[in-house]
């Protein structure tokens, strides 16, 4: 992701790093997760937050399909950022 990229919703988000929107809502609201509001509820994170995001947990690709264990892991590594 490039800092010109448009901003991702956490439903996005949550997609790409192969986690639940409520864990990338989660996130934000425990600081974890710089975004912005639009409006009185749409959120949206700012390419270059993910690519701060990613650098400091090894930038991790969407798990295959049934593999939670790859989900839980980045859970955990984005829990240790804050």
């Amino acid at each position: 992701m490039t800092s010109t990229d448009a901003p991702l919703s956490p439903e996005q988000l949550a997609k790409r790093w192969g986690v639940s929107p409520r864990h990338v809502r989660g996130m934000i609201a425990r600081g974890e997760l710089k975004a912005f509001k639009l409006g009185a509820k749409i959120w949206r994170i700012a390419a270059v937050e993910v690519a701060r995001v990613e650098a400091l947990i090894g930038n991790p690709e969407p798990p295959a399909t049934g593999d939670a264990d790859a989900s839980i892991d980045v859970a955990r590594q984005a829990r240790r950022l804050k």
